[in-house]
């Protein structure tokens, strides 16, 4: 008598996880890679004493990097600056809880927007859900003729960070990213409301001098050849080219974006880029922005756009035409390749575009640049994750419970998480040594984690999972043949994900391919299945769906075994009771 029987694939029957995480939450079933930097392999992990203040970075984009200076806001605590020493420990060296001046009668500590000034060492904060703003004066920390660390917060009489008489602008950015960004000595600002209609303010730090530079119909402002603005985008993320000197404006309303070239000069130009027109969407939801080669290509970009990330190349706005749309990443529309709908502003890109090893302060992949990380928003992709540019989907499970994972390889522990954050950045301390720094909102937010540069943020890339071990009803007896169902399996370029099996709990394996009948050569009665993928440190093959996998096994006729008896019969005779 024959016997067959079909088995889930799930956390539930793993046998061993190898350089992979397993999650079934919110109904899906992923297998991906996982990061080297765990909780347990890092140098620094505190939120007390040094680390407390400052710590709640809720904003994309609301910190900034001065040499060894890590500048941070946080939200409901403040504003905050820390010295990373050559340990890779932090020493606290200003924390106000309450630094933002609200209204210019009280002080305000929920903040998700800060810009700063090199050379002047000014920060400027804002926050979109209060009127205000402060500019904090810390050059007395790095001047080295000095032991002291005096912190000067100057409260300006007057709410507005931009008052030209005409446009009043006292609230930046979005929930939660930051609408505040430096291109040389200018402060550009994404104004939270819509009084700039169609222009974009900046505001020097030197002086304070204001400049409203306009998009509209006869400006000098424009870009030779780019059309003019016919919508007024506001609220949403901004960015900055440090590469190409170019602020991106990534509005949220009226979702089209603006690209203000030659930023850091005294003549800078407005490229307006339509994404409407380019069949993106009217509102750009989306947050973030990811130059992958600003040295060979700076106007292939990817930007945030409606239930999406597009790659777009702008080279047809600068002669007044839409962005050409190269590919899409759905990331809130069940047409992805996945059906994933967050249902969250999703956050997406990197805060700097060098991808060079030498830069003091990165957030993208050294050396390996169409690295594009997924940051948690909103309590989804709390674990992170990256845009796969090969197969052109989101590789993030959705949440950090209901999970399974190598907590073993590198020591690294369990996967950070958080419920908003920003990806991981490098810095260096004072000798050179380069550390990779967390911070976030929620979950292992609230707290600094820094990793020595061995582990940075690569992936593992090479990863095994093994599911097991099944038998029949009747213990005793073989298991002659096997199938697997696969769903939504993705293998990056230039990788593999392979299969093998075992029908003697792993004394042997036998090569198998994915949603074929394979009969077993040896004879057995314990039944494993094993994936077994290789990749490197910025992609790898992944499993991302919403089905899980499923095996199919049992007992042939003792005839139907015989060496003798075409395959195809087999395939045709493999029938009986289900269970």
């Amino acid at each position: 008598m024959s016997e067959i029987k079909n088995t889930k694939l799930e956390r539930s029957n793993l046998l061993t996880i190898t350089g992979a995480l397993m999650s079934e939450a919110n109904g899906m079933c992923c297998i991906v890679p996982v990061q080297k930097a765990g909780l347990s392999n890092t140098t620094t992990s505190s939120s007390s004493g040094e680390y407390d203040g400052g710590d709640r970075v809720i904003g994309l984009g609301a910190y900034g990097v001065d040499g060894d200076l890590l500048l941070t806001t946080g939200w409901g605590d403040g504003c905050a600056i820390r010295r990373i020493n050559n340990d890779g420990s932090m020493t606290k060296l200003y924390h106000d809880n309450n630094a933002l001046m609200r209204d210019t009668s009280s002080t305000y500590n929920h903040i998700n927007s800060m810009a700063f000034h090199a050379a002047s060492s000014q920060i400027c904060l804002t926050t979109h859900n209060v009127n205000g703003y402060s500019m904090i004066d810390y050059s007395d920390i790095k001047d080295t003729s000095t032991s002291t660390n005096n912190v000067v917060n100057t409260r300006p009489s007057s709410q507005y960070v931009f008052d030209d008489g005409t446009v009043r602008i006292d609230r930046s950015g979005l929930y939660y990213c930051s609408g505040t960004v430096t291109a040389g000595d200018w402060l550009y600002i994404l104004d939270y409301d819509a009084t700039h209609y169609c222009q974009i303010p900046r505001r020097k730090w030197t002086d304070g001098t204001e400049e409203l530079l306009s998009g509209k119909t006869g400006s000098s402002d424009l870009y030779s050849g780019s059309a003019v603005i016919d919508r007024n985008g506001y609220r949403g993320y901004i960015a900055y080219d440090e590469i190409n000197d170019r602020v991106f404006y990534n509005f949220y309303y009226n979702g089209n974006f603006v690209v203000v070239d030659d930023a850091s000069t005294a003549n800078p130009k407005i490229i307006w880029c339509d994404l409407g027109d380019a069949g993106a969407g009217d509102d750009g939801y989306e947050n973030g922005v990811f130059v992958p080669d600003p040295t060979n290509y700076p106007n292939k970009i990817v930007i945030g756009a409606n239930g999406r990330h597009v790659y777009v190349d702008i080279t047809p706005c600068l002669s007044g035409n839409a962005p050409t749309i190269i590919k899409t990443y759905w990331t809130d529309n069940a047409s992805n390749g996945q059906g994933i709908a967050p249902g969250i502003l999703f956050r997406a890109g990197t805060n700097r575009q060098t991808s060079s090893n030498s830069a003091d302060w990165i957030d993208k992949m050294p050396g390996y640049p169409n690295y594009m990380p997924i940051c948690s928003d909103r309590g989804k992709m709390t674990m992170g994750g990256w845009i796969d540019f090969d197969n052109d989907n989101i590789v993030a499970p959705m949440r950090h419970e209901s999970r399974t994972e190598d907590t073993t390889t590198g020591g690294r522990g369990a996967t950070y998480y958080a419920d908003y954050c920003n990806p991981m950045f490098r810095m260096k301390s004072a000798n050179g040594t380069k550390w990779w720094v967390k911070t976030a909102y929620g979950g292992n937010g609230h707290s600094f984690k820094v990793w020595s540069d061995t582990y940075g943020n690569q992936l593992i890339g090479n990863w095994s999972v093994e599911f097991g071990t099944f038998q029949m009803t009747n213990t005793s007896q073989n298991i002659d043949f096997v199938h697997v169902a696969t769903h939504d399996h993705f293998v990056t370029g230039g990788h593999s994900l392979s299969m093998v099996v075992s029908n003697n709990n792993g004394t042997t394996y036998e090569s198998y391919t994915a949603n074929s009948v394979h009969t077993f050569s040896s004879s057995g009665t314990q039944l494993r299945v094993k994936y077994i993928a290789t990749g490197g440190p910025d992609k790898a093959p992944y499993k991302m769906s919403f089905d899980k996998d499923q095996v199919t096994y049992g007992i042939l006729y003792t005839g139907l075994t015989t060496s003798d008896i075409p395959t195809k019969i087999v395939r045709r005779k493999i029938r009986g009771r289900k269970s």
